[in-house]
């Protein structure tokens, strides 16, 4: 049996919010949709800065990829700097295909699609348990954001 190469709970969860909080209706659908080709919205935010938690963007990279690749991360400003903490691209499937972390860890990876090994199965183990908690805490705040806008 071959091992999965993605986090299926994570891409689950991304793929809920993008539901509540874009026309679109699918990962695949939002990941290949830019503001060029028109369509649904290619990123959403939730939450802002200086909330209790950093917020959480979402953001096709169909400007940059073919692929139909997803940016997610949390983010906040230090020194007037973005600082990921942490960012993913991954697949609509959810196969993470670069990974950073700024600030005190400074850490940059990036993977290429089916490739394997031990920090990229340690990384989709990390994104499963990320996935728990957007869905505990990010989930409930999107949800709210769509019966706003309603």
């Amino acid at each position: 049996m071959a091992a999965r190469l993605g986090s299926t709970k994570f891409a689950q969860v991304i793929e809920e919010i993008i539901k509540l909080t874009t026309e679109a209706d699918s990962l695949v659908e939002f990941g290949t949709t830019s503001e060029s080709r028109g369509g649904s919205q290619p990123y959403t935010r939730i939450g802002e800065i200086g909330d209790a938690f950093m917020p959480l963007s979402i953001e096709s990279m169909a400007w940059q990829r073919e692929a139909g690749a997803i940016s997610v991360m949390h983010f906040y400003i230090q020194e007037g700097d973005l600082m990921m903490d942490p960012m993913v691209v991954i697949t609509p499937e959810g196969e993470p295909l670069q990974y950073q972390m700024d600030g005190v860890v400074g850490h940059f990876t990036r993977f290429n699609e089916g490739e394997r090994g031990q920090y990229k199965t340690e990384l989709i183990a990390f994104l499963d348990t990320w996935a728990v908690n957007i869905r505990r805490i990010w989930l409930p705040m999107a949800k709210e954001k769509a019966h706003a806008a309603a």
